[in-house]
């Protein structure tokens, strides 16, 4: 039997982490069927060296190698393989690309800093239709923008506001690291427009921020898709986590251990974009660049149901129990057609059942001449099989069960029990 799932697998290298995401199919809103990160900060000291970090290279080739296995083991056909801002600066960026997919099996495709911010716009815009403001995705290299309107992207720009990078730029003064932002945000000539609209904030370090702030307002759900900071609200808490140190944001609940020495810096960028766009609100997304690779893969047979009738779209091909069935029935045999009917209720399948001819053979030769009709004669011989396995209650033996057990009798008892008293009060 062919399964409804058609794997697909995006896998991100960055600056800071590199991350699987399996989808059970190349459209749009699939859900991950695995999802996996490992923190190997290939990015660090790269701003002082110009190479990736050799540690962090090693690790992150071991993380490509087992994320090989996995896909083997979802059986993946198609991939999404993309490096950023670290693999596309460093001298030997190159040289580690062409290791990694040796790792992976897979090419691997080193995105440009506009194609960066384009993808994950695109994935945002497919988690948050109405965006209208400004899409950033804050890796550990760079920093990644894009004007959102009425479902389309528009001007791109990219600056190296990561976090690896200005810890390396600034040798881990936060008022350093602050003002080369703070003039690089005026420089760029970006804001126009923007004021009175939405950040759709997007990166780990961001969402670990949001934690902070469910944290802080104790908020109910534990959802960051679409988690609203008014931009008020959002400075404050950027101050207070900017002024913290690694070991006491190491034991809040709220921040991984590995995104502590990064989050003051992801802080400072946060509340200097606030300043510099006017912006009203942050908006969290979930959704983000490995959503945009998603969205160009191949779709496969996808295309043809999207242009299909409504009724065709929503068919499903017959299942082999629905066809051992129907052969059942041309070979004959007592009540036939009522298998036939019942494996095509199971199966949901859009193609009926032929109905019985009343006269009987040829054409269902599993009734008899004597049963008015099919249902008649299903029923007649339900009643006579309860009759005899049960008289007191004439209903089939799955339907007592149903009545006595499960979640409707656990949650409704009365209820089974009304159904019990009509079904021995009511005749056939």
């Amino acid at each position: 039997m062919k399964s409804r799932y058609q794997p697909v697998a995006v896998i991100d290298i960055g600056s800071n982490s590199v991350r699987l995401v399996i989808y059970e199919g190349p459209w749009r809103h699939a859900s991950a069927l695995h999802n996996e990160k490992a923190i190997c900060a290939i990015g660090r000291n790269m701003v002082s060296t110009g190479h990736l970090d050799q540690e962090g290279t090693d690790y992150a080739i071991e993380t490509l190698k087992r994320f090989r296995s996995l896909c083997d083991g979802y059986g993946v056909k198609d991939f999404g393989a993309v490096a950023t801002a670290a693999a596309r600066d460093a001298i030997n960026g190159k040289e580690f690309v062409r290791d990694a997919e040796k790792a992976l099996g897979q090419p691997i495709r080193i995105l440009s800093g506009e194609d960066e911010a384009k993808m994950a716009a695109e994935g945002t815009l497919a988690g948050i239709p109405s965006a209208d403001g400004l899409v950033a995705d804050l890796g550990g290299g760079s920093l990644d923008m894009v004007k959102v309107k009425d479902g389309k992207t528009g001007a791109a720009t990219t600056l190296p506001f990561g976090p690896l990078r200005l810890m390396d730029l600034s040798d881990g003064n936060l008022n350093k690291a602050r003002n080369a932002v703070e003039k690089g945000l005026d420089k760029s000539d970006f804001a126009g427009g923007l004021k009175g609209r939405a950040l759709y904030a997007v990166g780990g370090i961001w969402r670990a921020l949001a934690h902070v702030d469910m944290e802080q307002q104790s908020y109910p759900l534990r959802v960051l898709h679409h988690y609203i900071i008014p931009a008020k609200r959002a400075i404050q808490l950027c101050r207070v986590v900017a002024g913290l140190g690694r070991k006491t944001l190491e034991k809040m609940h709220a921040v991984p251990k590995r995104r502590a020495e990064a989050l003051p810096y992801g802080a400072l960028v946060m509340e200097e974009m606030i300043h510099a766009f006017g912006l009203k609100d942050v908006v969290i997304s979930a959704y983000g660049l490995r959503e945009g690779v998603l969205v160009p893969l191949p779709r496969l047979d996808l295309r043809a149901r999207r242009h299909a009738p409504p009724r065709a779209r929503r068919a499903r091909l017959p299942r082999p129990r629905q066809e051992r069935a129907r052969a059942r029935a041309a070979r004959g045999g007592r009540d036939a057609g009522r298998r036939v009917r019942r494996a095509a209720a199971r199966c949901a399948c859009p193609r009926r059942a032929p109905r019985p001819d009343p006269a009987g053979p040829p054409s269902s030769p599993g009734f008899s001449r004597r049963w008015p009709s099919a249902r008649v004669g299903a029923r007649q011989a339900e009643r006579r099989r309860c009759d005899r396995d049960s008289p007191r209650f004439p209903l089939p033996s799955r339907a007592r069960r149903s009545c006595l057990s499960g979640p409707i009798a656990r949650a409704r008892p009365g209820r089974c029990l009304r159904r019990l008293r009509r079904a021995v009060v009511r005749p056939w």
